[in-house]
């Protein structure tokens, strides 16, 4: 096995049972080995079709009007804000550390357990600027999942109340509203997934026919990918259908990039030496090799509507230099077209990227990120601000023309792109 150094171990590695801090969205690869590496495409799936709920039990009221969640886990303690506005502070952003030209922080102005209790964020382009999913732990350690409008006013907050087994799940965003649930060690079934539309009023839920243990959960706005604890196992509902489906037996791979009815991930075979890109297509109804490269492997993909793209590069000890890639949006490697954009510099495999608006943004390493412009292969190298802290990267969650949004294991950050400087032409790479 190759053995990346730890700021790179701590982007793709990030703790087993997770799920019990909200899981970060950037662990993947476990030590489970995967069989196949082909381009067939492979799963299983079942049928069904989502139940819906509503909630008529009590709560602890008060101004948000905390109301008890009929759709969590027997013996968890899950409450949802009939007025979330009063549920959670208005988001306010801070200068970060340093003067960096252009960038803010979320300041935290709530009760927080600690500087590092803030969870993996999901954000969402509006026409109106950008919805944010945040999960925090406040003093007492009560779990606050909340999603911000793009006011900064919270339209819909959960309470997970402290001194119970309960696992939370993250709350993922989708242009029709949200993904939430809960989970809790030694009952049966143990984990109970819902969607809350936004049509709908806040508690009336669609339940998710998957009740399993899961260590990761991903959203997004049509798809939820579920990996079992322990790293066994990865499901993936599509609400669209109905459909719950099965990965390959022994599927490895990083958690997925979601796209309308797509997903993409890095899948390790036999073990985490020999990364390739792998999709999950609602088309086919199936997992496949979407990148034919061999004998070569891919260190990253990520895509979204318009763009899929990727980073090749060739066996070797960790970190290596790749060629960045991209093609027309594509879920079957027949389909694939591509160009290349850059050559990169020597990278780690990662999950930590986002696709938007023409431009990649993906890890570097723990100390800072890249951004490339698709259109000319321009990168920009941006450093995490100073904390001093010791604070390294942990997810990149939106890029588009104007901001990447990321976040560290201590705070979540926005960038403005403007605001990098000229950065590196395509033929050239940064020190």
């Amino acid at each position: 096995m190759r053995t990346p150094k730890t700021p790179t171990l701590a982007l793709l590695l990030s703790g087993v049972l997770c799920c019990s801090v909200g899981c970060s969205d950037e662990a993947a690869p476990t030590s489970a080995s995967s069989s196949g590496g082909g381009a067939g495409t492979s799963s299983s799936s079942t049928s069904t079709s989502p139940s819906t709920t509503a909630t008529t039990g009590t709560g602890s009221g008060g101004d948000a009007e905390w109301t008890y969640a009929d759709w969590a886990t027997p013996g968890c303690i899950v409450e949802y804000a009939q007025r979330p506005e009063h549920g959670f502070p208005a988001l306010e952003w801070e200068e970060c550390p340093g003067a960096v030209p252009g960038c803010d922080r979320i300041k935290t102005n709530w009760p927080a357990l600690s500087e590092t209790a803030m969870g993996p964020a999901d954000v969402r382009q509006t026409a109106d600027g950008y919805e944010l999913s945040l999960y925090v732990v406040l003093t007492g350690y009560e779990e606050r999942r909340v999603v911000i409008g793009p006011d900064g006013v919270a339209t819909a907050a959960y309470r997970y109340l402290p001194d119970n087994d309960c696992l939370g799940a993250l709350n993922s965003l989708s242009a029709d509203g949200h993904w939430v649930g809960s989970q809790r060690l030694g009952v049966d079934p143990p984990s109970r997934f819902a969607f809350q539309p936004r049509s709908a009023p806040a508690g009336q839920v669609e339940m998710v026919p998957f009740d399993q243990l899961a260590q990761f959960q991903r959203g997004g706005d049509e798809l939820l990918a579920l990996q079992l604890d322990f790293g066994v196992g990865w499901y993936i509902y599509d609400r669209v259908t109905g459909e719950v489906h099965t990965a390959p037996a022994n599927f490895t791979s990083t958690n997925p990039t979601l796209t309308g009815g797509s997903a993409f991930m890095l899948r390790f075979d036999p073990d985490l030496d020999s990364p390739q890109a792998w999709a999950f297509s609602r088309q086919t109804g199936g997992f496949a090799r979407v990148i034919q490269n061999n004998p070569g492997i891919v260190i990253s993909v990520h895509a979204d509507a318009q763009d899929l793209v990727w980073v090749e590069a060739s066996p070797g000890r960790w970190p290596v230099p790749g060629t960045l890639k991209r093609s027309p949006f594509a879920t079957s490697a027949g389909d694939v077209v591509p160009t290349v954009v850059r050559p990169m510099p020597p990278l780690g495999p990662t999950e930590a990227g986002a696709v938007g608006d023409g431009y990649y943004a993906l890890a570097g390493d723990g100390d800072h990120l890249f951004v490339v412009r698709l259109a000319d292969g321009r990168l920009w190298k941006m450093p995490l601000p100073p904390t001093g802290d010791g604070a390294y990267l942990r997810q990149i969650a939106h890029v588009d023309a104007t901001y990447v949004f990321y976040r560290t294991n201590t705070h979540v950050y926005r960038q403005r792109l403007d605001q990098l400087g000229p950065g590196y032409a395509a033929n050239e790479l940064p020190p």
